[in-house]
């Protein structure tokens, strides 16, 4: 997941976008003479066709990503000034590294157009704000620099949209699995059932060294052993449970290790957990090993409101 993100965004620092299409509407009868009228007035109007896009990484040649989708384009005088026009995409979806990103309708206001050799020439410039919120925490800032000519009623239009830095990226696990989570616990020793039920609340941590795992925390963990002793583990911590993702759900599961209870009559153990999230519910199992006899205690719950 890390490693998408990341690779997503470099791709994101200079994005060239390159359309195709064709206007419905009249067209030039004669290719060769310099256009008449108000250069304004001749470019407006809406264009159909193919949208092509490529993606250009920090500089380097534009290189294709997708081909021949089916986009309207409208080219429209402009409030901004006198002789400029507003160009706005319809419906907007780029895909990149496997990502879709909907920008929705999108419009660059203000375009400069001139004629020459027989064409009208748009340009100027632009921004855009990216709403990525699966990807990053703020929208993304954008500054596009538009180029298109139109002629014989069809249209070719070039953005190149290029970010100057990138805001903070959101890990998912952070924001749909850590937490406190209240629910009902349960202990057996050795098959035996010795906690049922017992109104609980775990803590789900971001690990230390890695942001696609988590630690579990279960405080104040005590066992009533025969109905007469009552067992204090403390606070067991098990640590690095690398987490997966499937859709909506995630699941964490740990290896094998070993901690020391803060109780002299129980000392070192070994301890393992596995468990999924999904949609802000845990289902969880932590198992402790102690003198080779197993002690798993379960967790079922939701997230607790913050």
């Amino acid at each position: 997941m890390r490693r998408v993100l990341s690779m997503f965004a470099m791709s994101f620092a200079a994005l060239a976008l390159i359309f195709s299409c064709d206007k419905t509407g009249p067209e030039n009868e004669d290719p060769g003479k310099t256009p008449e009228g108000n250069p304004v007035e001749n470019v407006s109007g809406t264009y159909g066709g193919s949208l092509n896009i490529s993606l250009s990484l920090s500089g380097t040649p534009a290189i294709p990503v997708a081909s021949d989708l089916a986009n309207s384009i409208e080219i429209s005088a402009s409030e901004t000034a006198d002789g400029t026009v507003d160009i706005t995409v319809k419906d907007l979806t780029v895909s990149v590294m496997g990502l879709e990103l909907p920008f929705g309708d999108r419009t660059f206001e203000g375009c400069s157009v001139t004629v020459a050799d027989g064409a009208y020439s748009i340009s100027g410039k632009s921004e855009m704000s990216a709403e990525v919120p699966d990807i990053f925490a703020e929208p993304v800032q954008c500054d596009v620099d538009v180029q298109g000519t139109v002629k014989d009623g069809a249209l070719t239009l070039n953005l190149t949209v290029a970010v100057a830095s990138l805001p903070e990226t959101v890990n998912p696990v952070e924001t749909d699995v850590v937490g406190t989570y209240s629910g009902l616990l349960n202990v057996t020793m050795s098959g035996n059932p010795i906690v049922t039920d017992v109104e609980k609340s775990i803590r789900i941590e971001l690990a230390e060294n890695s942001e696609d795992a988590v630690n579990l925390v279960v405080e104040n963990l005590t066992l009533n052993i025969g109905g007469s002793l009552d067992l204090d583990l403390g606070t067991i911590v098990v640590k690095d449970c690398a987490v997966t993702t499937s859709e909506s759900s995630y699941t964490f599961k740990s290896e094998s290790q070993k901690i020391t209870v803060d109780n002299p009559l129980v000392g070192e153990c070994d301890v393992e957990a596995e468990g999924t999230v999904t949609d802000g519910k845990i289902s969880t199992e932590l198992t402790i090993t102690w003198n080779k006899m197993p002690i798993v205690v379960t967790f079922e719950g939701e997230a607790a409101a913050e």
